[in-house]
Formats: C-alpha cells, sequence, structure tokens
C-alpha cells in the first residue's frame, strides 16, 4: 500500500500525461537508451529518470518475485530453469 501511494506521488492520481507506457517508461528511465547508427549501438544505457520512482518500481518487483506462489515467483523460476 506504501509503494502505491509513493508512485501516485510521483506520478499524480492521473497517468493522463503520458500518452503510452513507454512515454512513462522512459520517464522512469526504465528502458534501454538506444542510439543506433550505421548498424552500430553507440551507446545501451538507460536515461536518468526519476531516480525515486525507479527505486519503488524496484522494490515491488523484487517482492513480487520473493512471494511464495505468485505469479512473478513462477515466471521467474521458469526463465532461470530452476
Amino acid at each position: 500500500m506504501t509503494s502505491a501511494l509513493q508512485i501516485i506521488a510521483e506520478v499524480g492520481s492521473r497517468a493522463a500525461v503520458f500518452p503510452s507506457a513507454g512515454d512513462m517508461a522512459w520517464w522512469v528511465g526504465v528502458i534501454p537508451g538506444q542510439n543506433i547508427t550505421a548498424e552500430k549501438n553507440a551507446s545501451s544505457h538507460s536515461p536518468k529518470g526519476n531516480r525515486p520512482m525507479r527505486r519503488i518500481l524496484s522494490e515491488v518487483a523484487h517482492a513480487a518475485v520473493r512471494t511464495k506462489g505468485s505469479i512473478f515467483e513462477v515466471k521467474l523460476k521458469g526463465f532461470r530453469g530452476t
């Protein structure tokens, strides 16, 4: 619940300022940068973004994976092959 309140505090009660989920992900800084010129990838660093929001989302993702029996735990185990 606390994380949800922090996300609302960062984004606002309506995320209408972001036309798409990709735009919000770019604002947060959770997507890799893509600076490709002449078939060469010059940079794959993520944009700086909103650090507090990125930390909140990272904590929530880790908590979801650690929750016993959650779909995220099952997906991660399948991804790791364990």
